[in-house]
């Protein structure tokens, strides 16, 4: 079944050269525009790299989310360890580093929109487990996950049979920015993917490059996704 829609509206699976090249070459813009908000001192060009790198890690994750849930279902099918195929993502670094906007303009390069997002505050374990049924094959936004929610939401991560169980092939996986999740139990640990960053950004470049972000999102489109 070649065709992807998000609410009602089909995507063109067949987007033209000049359109995925142009789709490309924003994307490194906004990379790039990294370089700007960098603070002085010895260390922060090869932090700041490691961000970008990280980034660059939650971008083909997030490409390749609505795929998860059929691997998954596979995985367990036939008795391998669905844990490979992890749809929980954290990533926890300072305030000023631009997560929950890197995680949006992802959502705008697959979907041509972005999404509403979902405050981790707000949450509560059922209605996290609703997602896991309602929400087909998207990258969700769960945003300011912090250490006293995770403690209450956490054990959902280990609560996936049902989804087994009831062949469900389009669950959605979960990218969760944080400022403080720096520990991980074991047992949670290797159902997630889990970055940490200390990098730091300087707060006054940082402002300028939040109206940078918002015009990125205005212009990036899905075509590279659409390819993919």
């Amino acid at each position: 079944n070649r065709s992807i829609s998000y609410r009602n509206r089909q995507f063109n699976l067949n987007p033209s050269k000049e359109d995925i090249t142009q789709n490309i070459n924003d994307i490194l813009d906004y990379f790039s525009s990294f370089d700007s908000c960098i603070e002085d001192g010895e260390n922060s060009a090869a932090e700041l790299q490691g961000l970008k790198r990280i980034y660059w890690k939650i971008l083909n994750y997030m490409f390749l989310s609505p795929f998860l849930a059929y691997f998954r279902y596979l995985a367990h099918k036939y008795d391998f360890d669905e844990t490979i195929y992890p749809i929980y993502l954290i990533i926890t670094g300072d305030s000023g580093i631009g997560k929950t906007s890197f995680v949006q303009s992802v959502q705008k390069l697959m979907l041509n929109v972005v999404p509403q997002k979902f405050f981790a505050r707000n949450l509560k374990k059922d209605e996290f487990d609703g997602f896991k049924v309602y929400a087909k094959g998207l990258p969700l936004l769960i945003d300011e996950m912090d250490n006293d929610r995770w403690g209450k939401l956490k054990n959902t991560v280990k609560a996936d049979d049902f989804l087994f169980e009831k062949s469900y092939l389009n669950h959605p996986c979960f990218i969760m920015p944080s400022n403080n999740i720096t520990y991980l139990e074991s047992e949670i640990q290797r159902r997630c993917i889990y970055f940490k960053t200390d990098v730091r950004l300087d707060e006054t470049k940082t402002a300028y490059k939040n109206r940078e972000i918002k015009h990125f999102q205005k212009e990036f489109s899905n075509a590279l996704y659409c390819e993919y």
